[in-house]
């Protein structure tokens, strides 16, 4: 077994509303008790576990380790510690306890841009980009062709990146992170912000470093892609490890998760005004099943004191339980009949042609005031879908593959074959 990273016991801890570690004496006891534990970054004080009023843990005693050529898909809710413990790998921040042992060259790509000079060219920043993420200069050299072909952005090469779009930004940054062929590549979301046909470059390139004998960390909320691509699955929730193995079973337990956690994450609360409050699901009839063929609704809560509440709009995405993105909706497209609001909005949306095979469904929801997101969930509400008839036809779980069964009919030829 050829373990290239191994987690011990990492956490690491936030004061709110302060800036920097903390007092001199806080310091030193943290000092002596890394001192006293053989500089592992870990402490003997029982205290130091107590939640003060403005003590925040984004990672608690998370423990994993990863041998070469294995692919790691982190999946977790927002606020599920996912960021911060890329960092902490990435070294990019300092544990508060436990320690991070690997072997190799470390490259990682957790933000659009990061390590980019805005007034340089597009060439001058992959030297020093390259450089910060440990390429010689001759290697960059050797491999700055390439670079450039993948990325895409020849044309725009010798042009200051502070013109770039953030497509272009995130091309080019991938490309000079996977062309460093490193022992540990880490990636963020940062891939969604590329067009689809990056995307397939991309993880056709993560692909082939992870063929060749280097470990991968991979983040994304698209679990469709996460199952496809990763052997291994870690879910983190609130902080900790919940699942460490097989990433279909972790992602079936992050749905399983989903479905039974009713804390509400919001990706921001800039605009405290407008929130999501609610969510209902539930069959036309009123019922609690729903079946296929059979039409249900979901109803939506939000608490909306904007000046021109007229200009809120939900959008949600409606997945299945393999992290497949099945279809989307959004209030607000058809007219101002579709987007009934005020003071206190309650939105409603009928799917009267429910298409959808039997099988675990989940929803993200995002709220949207004059175009600009106030509040995002994931997995704000799941559902199941039970056996049911679409048009006299029987629709059920038993060798009936893929997430919706359209509707169709059969002819019997009028003519006999010769």
């Amino acid at each position: 077994m050829d373990t290239v990273l191994k987690v011990e016991d990492l956490s690491k801890m936030y004061r709110l509303g302060q800036i920097g570690a903390g007092s001199l004496r806080e310091e030193v006891d943290r000092f002596w008790s890394k001192f006293r534990s053989g500089g592992k970054g870990k402490t003997n004080a029982s205290d130091r576990y107590d939640t003060e009023a403005n003590e925040f843990w984004a990672l608690r005693d998370v423990n994993f380790e990863l041998e070469r050529g294995d692919v790691l898909g982190v999946i977790g809710r927002n606020g599920a510690g996912k960021s911060t413990l890329l960092k902490l790998i990435s070294r990019i921040t300092e544990p508060t306890q436990g320690s991070i042992a690997y072997k190799g060259r470390i490259a990682s790509l957790l933000e659009v841009g990061t390590g980019f000079h805005p007034e340089l060219s597009g060439r001058d920043n992959i030297f020093l980009n390259g450089a910060i993420l440990g390429m010689r200069r001759s290697e960059i050299r050797a491999k700055l062709d390439d670079i450039v072909e993948f990325a895409g952005v020849g044309p725009h090469l010798h042009t200051p990146v502070k013109r770039y779009s953030s497509g272009m930004y995130v091309r080019l940054a991938f490309s000079i992170a996977a062309h460093l062929d490193p022992d540990i590549l880490i990636v963020d979301e940062v891939l969604a912000v590329g067009d689809a046909n990056f995307q397939k470059k991309c993880v056709g390139k993560l692909q082939d470093v992870s063929s060749s004998g280097r470990t991968v960390i991979f983040v994304s909320h698209n679990l469709g892609l996460v199952k496809s691509f990763c052997s291994k699955g870690l879910l983190l929730h609130n902080g900790q490890k919940t699942f460490f193995g097989d990433c279909s079973e972790a992602i079936e337990r992050y749905v399983s998760l989903a479905q039974n956690t009713k804390e509400i994450k919001r990706k921001t609360e800039e605009n405290s005004e407008i929130r999501l409050t609610h969510v209902t699901i539930a069959a036309a009839d009123g019922g609690a099943v729903i079946q296929s063929g059979h039409g249900f609704q979901i109803q939506f809560d939000v608490e909306n004191r904007a000046a021109h509440p007229e200009t809120t709009n939900v959008y949600f995405e409606l997945f299945n339980s393999s992290g497949v993105l099945v279809s989307a909706f959004r209030s607000g497209s058809k007219g101002e009949e579709d987007a009934a609001t005020n003071a206190s909005s309650h939105y409603t949306c009928d799917i009267e042609a429910n298409i959808l095979r039997p099988g675990d469904y989940y929803i993200d929801v995002t709220i949207r005031h004059q175009e600009r997101i106030v509040d995002h969930i994931e997995s704000a509400a799941t559902f199941q879908v039970e056996d049911g008839y679409l048009q006299d036809r029987l629709v059920n779980r038993q060798n009936q593959p893929g997430a919706i069964q359209i509707p169709h009919r059969w002819t019997k030829p009028t003519y006999t074959l010769k």
